[in-house]
């Protein structure tokens, strides 16, 4: 017969005994629960000696952090953006770095300018969904429509994100 790792049904436990010892509330989480700091509270009345991170994960899962309302943010936040990259093969890759300590970046807007004399002068927007925490770098990258345009100039046009601290 196999033996089962000491401490392997413990997130288990602290989950089953939340839900035995909290009251049932119509408009709460499945455990009867209402917000995360109701769960931690309960948790450790009844779970003292569980840690207190593995209290504080199991109540985080079951009451997520919920992010701001992201929005337009101003050029001051734009201009603190160091973004590198290029087109190939359809695609422009690149990374971005996030150079402001208070925002959190969740969508740039590329704006992409042929640079060919025999291509006409059609530019496009690309609006590129990230998640770039505060002086963070991410990878940069988007499917181009196709066309026969090989060289670009490109800039960033516009940040979207919220407050991070």
């Amino acid at each position: 017969m196999k033996k089962i790792a000491k401490g392997t049904f413990i997130p288990l436990a602290i989950l089953a005994s939340i839900v035995l010892i909290s009251p049932v509330q119509s408009d709460a989480s499945p455990t009867g629960l209402s917000n995360f700091t109701h769960c931690l509270k309960e948790s450790r009345k009844s779970l003292g000696s569980t840690s207190v991170q593995e209290i504080s994960r199991i109540c985080r899962e079951q009451f997520p952090k919920k992010r701001p309302k992201d929005r337009d943010l101003p050029p001051d936040v734009l201009n603190k953006l160091d973004a590198d990259g290029g087109p190939a093969y359809g695609t422009f890759s690149g990374s971005l770095f996030n150079g402001n300590a208070d925002y959190t970046i969740t969508q740039v807007t590329l704006h992409l300018t042929p640079i060919q004399p025999e291509i006409p002068l059609i530019t496009n927007e690309y609006l590129i969904d990230m998640n770039v925490a505060p002086l963070t770098k991410s990878a940069l990258s988007v499917a181009l429509k196709s066309d026969i345009t090989r060289e670009f100039s490109w800039r960033l046009i516009n940040a979207r994100g919220y407050r991070a601290r």
